[in-house]
């Protein structure tokens, strides 16, 4: 005998972030946010409610609207009001392939 089973258990939007934007800190999850204060780029220590994990995200259920700028790695070194400089990510190389000529002796 074969049985086949399909379960519709829907779907929701929601809101996420990398999980290296989260960090964990006396059983809380904060993420930082950036803003820009008399010309210095600032962030700002931010209490956030997570919920699933899927993959490398991890889903927002409160504390964080979306759009806002994130610190996306390195967060766990940062603390409330550390000023941050913003570098685009650049994007990776192809690599290197060995050249398959012998070197010339001389």
């Amino acid at each position: 005998m074969f049985a086949r089973g399909l379960f519709a258990i829907g779907s929701t939007q929601g809101l996420t972030v990398p999980q290296q934007a989260v960090v964990v800190r006396d059983g809380f999850s904060y993420v930082f946010s950036m803003a820009t204060v008399k010309g210095e780029t600032r962030v700002q220590q931010v209490k956030v409610e997570t919920g699933r994990r899927v993959g490398e995200r991890v889903e927002v259920r409160s504390g964080l609207a979306a759009g806002t700028t994130l610190v996306s790695t390195g967060a766990g070194f940062l603390k409330d009001g550390d000023v941050v400089r913003v570098v685009a990510e650049k994007p990776l190389a192809p690599a290197a392939t060995p050249s398959s000529a012998p070197a010339k002796k001389s």
